[in-house]
């Protein structure tokens, strides 16, 4: 295992996570443009500054699917967050473990 494994570990799991952020945002903003008094009455402190996650939760509710379907873009973008939601998780987890494993296997090799 090159020694520059974690190195790179931790910018594969960066870049993830700051594309996960910028389509996030990018699909919140498109909705809250595109459908102001939907997200005005669903999604609390949509048109402040304020953090809350319901903002981001919303676009997985059951609710909302039919209207963002409707919209091209809306459904581009909600499948890219799906997908980055999925590897933002995915990617620090199996790197771990392949990093892991790659240490056990090293220091088995050196005891025996």
């Amino acid at each position: 295992m090159a020694p520059a494994y974690p190195a790179v570990l931790t910018l594969l799991v960066m870049a993830t996570w700051v594309a996960w952020v910028v389509e996030a945002h990018r699909l919140f903003y498109r909705f809250r443009a595109l459908h102001p008094e939907v997200a005005r009455r669903e999604i609390p402190y949509a048109f402040q500054a304020a953090q809350d996650p319901e903002k981001f939760f919303y676009f997985f509710r059951k609710s909302s699917q039919q209207l963002l379907r409707a919209d091209p873009t809306l459904s581009t973008l909600l499948t890219r967050v799906r997908v980055l939601s999925v590897l933002a998780v995915t990617v620090p987890v199996v790197g771990a473990t392949i990093l892991f494993a790659a240490v056990v296997l090293v220091n088995l090799r050196t005891v025996h």
